[in-house]
């Protein structure tokens, strides 16, 4: 297929004019859709599933699995943080543009959680060539496999497990 076939195709599937899309009603250019709306207790429900989900995963010897779902875990446990704590909403609707990411230092940083120690745990070096993963790209790292340095990786996802606590305990 050509493009100009493909384009308008896409849109038809997605029940949009191409270049489109539809928030809240309101169109605004591009495809992607951006983040789903869901409330504070969906978020906390999410986390706490993410969370067994990341333990059992760990469990079975499965780090990249553990880590890919811990890292979505927290990202639910800071939104849902946030938006009760510090922008008192109900939903993600009330997420500013900057915080609609996956940027857990970011979300973090709003909440005004302490920063990790000197070395930095939320970063990965990957096993050859020995290149940095950021914090805001391992869920990345760990859904499309890429190969972490042990030590690294451990420090992550305990980095993870501290920071899940303190998104709890709002400090």
């Amino acid at each position: 297929m050509t493009g100009s076939v493909v384009t308008p195709l896409i849109g038809r599937i997605h029940n949009r004019q191409p270049g489109r899309r539809s928030r809240g009603g309101v169109s605004t250019p591009g495809y992607s859709r951006g983040m789903v709306e869901v409330g504070v207790s969906e978020l906390r429900r999410s986390r706490d599933r993410l969370e067994r989900q990341a333990k059992a995963a760990e469990g079975a010897g499965e780090a990249a699995t553990s880590g890919l779902l811990l890292f979505y875990a927290v990202e639910c446990a800071l939104k849902a943080e946030l938006l009760r704590s510090v922008l008192h909403r109900n939903d993600t609707s009330g997420l500013p543009s900057d915080l609609r990411s996956h940027d857990l230092r970011r979300l973090a940083k709003a909440l005004k959680l302490k920063a990790p120690e000197a070395a930095d745990p939320l970063r990965c070096r990957r096993r050859r060539g020995g290149g940095w993963i950021e914090c805001r790209e391992l869920h990345e790292a760990w859904r499309y496999g890429a190969e972490l340095r042990a030590e690294d990786q451990k420090a992550a996802l305990e980095s993870l497990k501290a920071l899940l606590s303190d998104a709890r305990k709002g400090r």
